[in-house]
């Protein structure tokens, strides 16, 4: 399977970066990016202990998400250890017969309103 994920999720963050930045005021934005491998199998991952790693970030992207419910799940689980809401959007899936994953953004809501304009366009990144 040859395709360029990473790209397809820099491009992404890059874009929701650019269209904050403009109205934003904070001074740090602290990114990450995180493979989480298989992320929504049953394959007993602490999903308490990246909720807490999670919640020091703004955004994160998510790589190797396997079900979009698994991207959901952790966002709500870091809006309660932080106190803080946080959202999520999962990208379409892309892969062969055999192997398909998808990959998602979470963010800080303060961050990011969820109302702002820019979000409805970063939305399409799913279709």
């Amino acid at each position: 399977m040859k395709h360029k994920p990473s790209r397809i999720v820099l491009t992404a963050m890059l874009v929701l970066l650019f269209v904050v930045s403009a109205g934003s005021s904070q001074t740090a934005v602290r990114l990450a990016s995180w493979n989480l491998k298989h992320l929504g199998w049953n394959n007993d991952k602490d999903l308490e202990a990246v909720a807490q790693v999670i919640q020091r970030f703004d955004l994160v992207a998510l790589q190797e998400v396997m079900k979009s419910a698994a991207a959901k799940d952790l966002a709500a689980r870091v809006s309660q250890r932080s106190d803080e809401p946080w959202s999520a959007v999962v990208s379409h899936t892309i892969g062969d017969n055999s192997y398909k994953e998808s990959y998602a953004l979470l963010w800080r809501d303060g961050f990011y309103p969820a109302s702002a304009d820019g979000l409805e366009r970063f939305e399409n990144f799913r279709s």
